[in-house]
């Protein structure tokens, strides 16, 4: 079996629903984190290798090398930047401070609540509908 048909029947035979097109397993992708440890940029250096011919170190399919390239890139450019904004707590996630009394939403607050909620679709108020509602 010639490299180019094994490099074919191995794709083809090892994916699952999480492996794309171009082969990368993407339930393997985490943050990157920047040096050498980093377990997906070894991943898609890895399927990188496997798209090259043993004896001549070329690329087989320079499509799916190409892919493979900005799928590198940008994991290494744009996943940090990412993580960095979602770690953001919201604040229903956040420890409730200690600011004194709570006081109860007041009847203009409460019926302000409950339009929003109607306006967004929903027959009753949320959390986030109160507190919009308690700032205003």
């Amino acid at each position: 079996m010639s490299w180019d048909l094994r490099y074919i029947t191995n794709r083809l035979t090892s994916r699952t629903a999480s492996v794309g097109a171009s082969g990368l397993d993407y339930s393997q992708f985490t943050p990157c984190t920047g040096n050498s440890d980093c377990s997906t940029c070894k991943h898609i250096q890895a399927v990188m290798g496997e798209n090259k011919d043993q004896e001549t170190g070329q690329v087989i399919d320079k499509d799916s090398d190409a892919i493979h390239q900005r799928q590198l890139e940008t994991h290494q450019n744009t996943i940090p930047n990412m993580v960095k904004t979602q770690s953001k707590e919201e604040f229903w996630d956040k420890e409730d401070p200690d600011h004194g009394e709570h006081h109860k939403l007041t009847p203009e607050q409460k019926a302000k609540a409950k339009a929003r909620a109607k306006a967004h679709g929903r027959k009753y108020p949320n959390l986030v509908d109160n507190a919009w509602a308690a700032k205003q």
